[in-house]
């Protein structure tokens, strides 16, 4: 009991330090877990309201940044509001045809992470050669979202989001049902920021072609507030 004693009190600095140096350690704001935290993005996600109800696209900025950008631009500026579901089958639907067609382009972004092997999966159409996707997207304001896999369209058509709510009103869309709006949830500020010149482009590329009448057939939809009606 005595040597314990003895190797108690010799080791008991040691212990003091050892200690106090984890507790400062693991509330180190600076450290590794609050590096992690600190370099986590809030999520970007799109709440898309139709006749049958709503879902909800959660963005890929961090994979297919120049998509996402364009896609909230456009959501911000109206140009979904009171658009009609062009196409409807039991692999995919369609939303955002409009003629004549905005004409601006970006360059096509692919990732593994978004692959046609699920449903839900969100991307551009083609609606000119689809050829032209090796280069660029034509007329990106056309998006789809697929009701089962679709392996073969991998590295064909470029995502940009995936459902996550909402599979419901996914299955249940036809053709002619109306997007009431279209709205983002989180903050689009920095999906935004860095292509600033860009959209002043695509902008007045969908300015260009904009038709002052309002679509007769969405049913009188109020203009959600806070956006520009583009393309109608």
């Amino acid at each position: 009991m005595c040597i314990l004693s003895a190797m108690t009190k010799r080791h008991l600095p040691a212990l003091i330090f050892t200690g106090l140096l984890g507790f400062i350690l693991g509330c180190d704001p600076g450290g590794e877990s609050g590096s992690q935290n600190a370099k986590t993005p809030s999520e970007l996600k799109a709440v898309v309201s139709t006749d049958r109800g709503d879902f909800t696209i959660l963005l890929r900025p961090d994979i297919a940044p120049v998509a996402v950008a364009n896609f909230v631009n456009l959501v911000e500026n109206g140009f979904y509001h009171g658009k009609e579901v062009a196409n409807a089958n039991p692999a995919s639907f369609s939303v955002g045809n409009t003629k004549p067609t905005p004409n601006y382009t970006f360059p096509a972004e692919f990732s593994p992470e978004l692959l046609f092997d699920r449903p839900g999966i969100v991307a551009w159409t083609l609606m000119d050669n689809p050829a032209m996707v090796e280069n660029s997207i034509p007329h990106p304001t056309r998006f789809f979202v697929t009701r089962t896999a679709q392996s073969p369209w991998n590295l064909t058509y470029p995502a940009f989001g995936e459902i996550v709510d909402g599979f419901t009103v996914l299955n249940g869309t036809q053709k002619g049902d109306w997007i009431r709006s279209i709205r983002i949830a989180g903050d689009p500020a920095p999906a935004l920021a860095p292509y600033a010149s860009q959209i002043a482009t695509w902008n007045a590329a969908i300015e260009a072609v904009a038709d002052p009448a309002t679509p007769g057939s969405s049913g009188g939809i109020p203009i959600p507030e806070g956006t520009r009606p583009a393309g109608f």
